[in-house]
């Protein structure tokens, strides 16, 4: 019997968990192995379809150099990104088998020049993504064509999963998308992300209310009319508000919502008391969550403002995941932790490290990693410090010898606290590693331990739970820049003096 009938006789299911095993580039060589080979790894290369309507990298590069053009390769790539677009568009309007593997799309929507040969090719070939469950729309050059949700809403009945810039909130026709499990307006990597006052948001309304009976998911913006889109938020266990800039019935909303499971806040400054005033109550409020992020990069965490934090955090055992962007000193930065200890859950740590009070030792190393979970997989961990001393010491005397210790993000304005050298000559059980804007792989070789090259840039900045390994780092690194290209300094803190707490 031939190696190739052999192959053929082995069950299907033990065939899609070994193609599912398989890096990514294994599995696109694949499919040109034989017609098995092809059929089982088809559904895997494909699953996920990118479609560019230009190239991010070419436009940003542009921005950055006012207007004039980058390196002539970038326009050679983008030409061959949009070339191809074109031809798998066609192939798929023309090729139901192919089709009905794709299960998510992700358009990147940022053309330098004229897109609407790929838009009217995107709505031919929406009819035939039947089995389409995501549809992911990054930036707004072009603007998705009211074709395109109609052609969403009439053809794909298993989507339930949507994706938009945040600048397409007024979008006409929005509302025709129904029975979706997840809504989410984020931020445009190109273009402007101020949602005005004075915006139309009826389509977003009317959007949120037609899909009452099915959203679980939300992530949204503070100019949501929350009062009349209140009732549809009832079986949310996801929710992310951005640039709230009324929190005046957070509470309450805390209440619509009691088997929240995930919560992400971005309060406007002027607003925090609502919240400090909702975290009072806390103890009563959000009994199953398990994932909580705010982020506030210039309020200085003092103990007052702690004090609130702390007591809505202590009652909630099931939390799992906690990242928090705050401005937060050496000196508050043990009390923090000490509430995550007495939790013994957290397992996926966010935090902002900053001090100017002269370089950090090996005590301050040790007095960081004291308080850290045993069990943590997953840590963040940003700051603005003083160079630390030579034997400062962190990675290889403290974060190395974490056991669970996967995902390590550092990034470090003003000196290097984790370098990779010592990463590499003693990597504990450390996976996927970013420093500075550059993310690696860890491998293991032999004794010794291997850096892959960085990813790039656009790998960086649209990155997905399955790039970076998981939904938990996913979640850690959501609405944080790792690239470094925005300097997130702190400018004008605010702290408890500030408040009428």
């Amino acid at each position: 019997m031939s190696a190739q009938d052999q192959t053929s006789k082995a069950p299907p299911e033990i065939w899609h968990i070994i193609f599912g095993c398989l890096p990514d580039p294994d599995k696109r060589r694949c499919l040109t192995v034989s017609t098995l080979f092809h059929d089982f790894a088809l559904p895997f290369v494909f699953r996920t379809l990118h479609i560019y309507f230009g190239s991010w990298q070419r436009l940003t590069t542009r921005q950055t150099n006012r207007g004039s053009e980058p390196d002539a390769s970038l326009r050679v790539a983008e030409e061959a990104q949009v070339a191809r677009t074109r031809e798998v568009l066609q192939h798929i309007a023309g090729n139901d088998t192919f089709a009905a593997v794709v299960k998510k799309v992700v358009v990147y929507a940022y053309a330098t020049e004229d897109a609407t040969t790929e838009q009217n090719l995107l709505v031919q070939a929406v009819p035939s993504l039947v089995n389409l469950r995501a549809f992911t729309w990054h930036g707004s050059l072009p603007e998705p064509s009211k074709d395109v949700v109609e052609a969403l809403a009439s053809s794909c009945p298993h989507l339930d999963e949507v994706s938009f810039s945040r600048s397409l909130t007024s979008w006409p026709g929005l509302y025709a998308l129904q029975n979706l499990r997840s809504i989410a307006f984020t931020w445009d990597q190109v273009g402007s992300n101020v949602v005005e006052a004075s915006q139309d948001l009826t389509e977003y309304s009317s959007l949120i209310e037609a899909n009452t009976n099915s959203l679980q998911e939300l992530s949204t913006f503070g100019a949501v009319p929350w009062t009349s889109v209140m009732p549809a938020l009832q079986n949310l266990t996801c929710l992310e508000i951005h640039a709230m800039s009324s929190l005046t019935g957070i509470a309450v909303l805390f209440h619509v919502c009691p088997q929240l499971e995930s919560l992400t806040l971005e309060p406007d400054f002027d607003e925090l008391k609502h919240l400090f005033a909702a975290f009072v109550i806390g103890p009563t409020l959000l009994p199953n969550l398990s994932s909580f992020k705010w982020i506030s990069p210039n309020l200085r965490l003092s103990e007052p403002i702690l004090a609130y934090v702390a007591d809505f955090l202590r009652p909630k055992k099931k939390l799992r995941r906690l990242d928090l962007d705050l401005h937060c000193t050496l000196e508050i930065l043990p009390l923090l932790l000490s509430v995550v200890q007495e939790l013994g859950t957290v397992e996926v740590l966010g935090m902002d490290l900053q001090t100017q009070d002269g370089p950090l030792s090996p005590e301050d190393a040790a007095t960081v990693a004291q308080y850290l979970p045993p069990g943590l997989t997953a840590l963040r961990l940003h700051t603005s410090v003083e160079e630390p001393s030579e034997d400062f010491g962190l990675w290889t005397n403290h974060l190395s010898k974490f056991p669970a210790l996967r995902f390590v993000d550092v990034q470090d304005w003003s000196c290097p606290l984790v370098t990779l050298d010592e990463v590499l000559a003693n990597p504990g059980e450390v996976e996927l590693l970013g420093l500075n804007g550059q993310v690696r792989q860890i491998e293991k070789v032999g004794d010794r331990a291997e850096a892959s090259l960085p990813w790039s840039k656009h790998k960086v900045v649209f990155r997905t739970a399955e790039d970076l390994g998981g939904e938990d780092r996913e979640w850690l690194m959501r609405h944080h820049d790792m690239t470094m290209s925005l300097h997130n300094l702190v400018f004008g803190l605010l702290d408890d003096s500030d408040f009428d707490i």
